[in-house]
């Protein structure tokens, strides 16, 4: 997972230290991440690409004073979805060696329930070694020419 999270709404700074922001697990109920402590005027926090999500499930985030840390958390549902596309087919024309023109078309997956794009890479192997963005198609949108 990579991700980025905004905090908003706290208008008496002058009174607050920095923010404490981690990532909760429903089943214990306990953070069990910290990601980062944010200090004043800071109000994002964004998790390195690949980030092991495991079985946490909500963004947590904390304000603290020099006297205590804020006893109950703001809290998000974390969403992180992916989808695999179906058959894949690519026409071309090949006009020069080492040029590649044509347009790429896929299958949608069945379900599109929060999917918005489709983002297409070109790569040396199947496991996306090397790869280069294509380009960005939104969802209903099958194709990259």
């Amino acid at each position: 997972m990579s991700a980025a999270a905004t905090c908003y709404g706290y208008d008496d700074v002058a009174s607050t230290a920095p923010y404490v922001v981690g990532l909760q697990d429903t089943k214990s109920g306990w953070c069990r991440m910290r990601s980062a402590i944010n200090p004043l005027g800071n109000q994002s926090v964004t998790l390195p690409a690949d980030t092991q999500l495991l079985n946490l499930t909500h963004w947590l985030v904390y304000s603290s004073s020099s006297l205590a840390e804020q006893s109950t958390p703001a809290t998000v549902l974390i969403e992180d979805h992916n989808a695999t596309v179906g058959t894949i087919s690519f026409v071309g024309t090949d006009l020069n060696m080492d040029v590649v023109n044509g347009s790429l078309v896929w299958q949608e997956p069945a379900d599109l329930h929060c999917l918005e794009t489709f983002v297409v890479y070109i790569a040396a192997d199947a496991f996306g070694t090397g790869r280069s963005l294509l380009g960005e198609s939104p969802v209903g949108s099958n194709q990259l020419e």
